[in-house]
């Protein structure tokens, strides 16, 4: 049995009071899946157009330890250590 790998990117999107979010092993792709699911998640309270171009937040999550992340919507931090995660870069999602 093939050892699941562990997600090197966090891709987080920040919308009203809320987020979407995804992770990934390719930066890009986790950005896109963070898109899909902004588009899931919040449709019911807000109107998305085609071709609009979405900033898409990614952080670099390879070494966070086992207890994960969280955010205050500003900064990600990870649960165990209580510091910043790294940020990687900001992709304009377009969908």
């Amino acid at each position: 049995m093939q050892k699941e790998k562990k997600a090197k990117y966090l891709a987080i999107i920040y919308i009203g009071g809320g987020s979407s979010w995804a992770t990934g092993l390719v930066d890009i792709d986790t950005a896109v899946n963070a898109v899909k699911y902004l588009k899931q998640d919040w449709s019911h309270l807000f109107k998305f157009k085609k071709k609009d171009a979405y900033p898409v937040n990614v952080y670099d999550v390879e070494n966070v330890g086992d207890e994960g992340w969280w955010s205050d919507g500003s900064q990600v931090f990870d649960t165990q250590t209580q510091k910043p995660i790294k940020f990687h870069k900001t992709f304009w999602v377009v969908n």
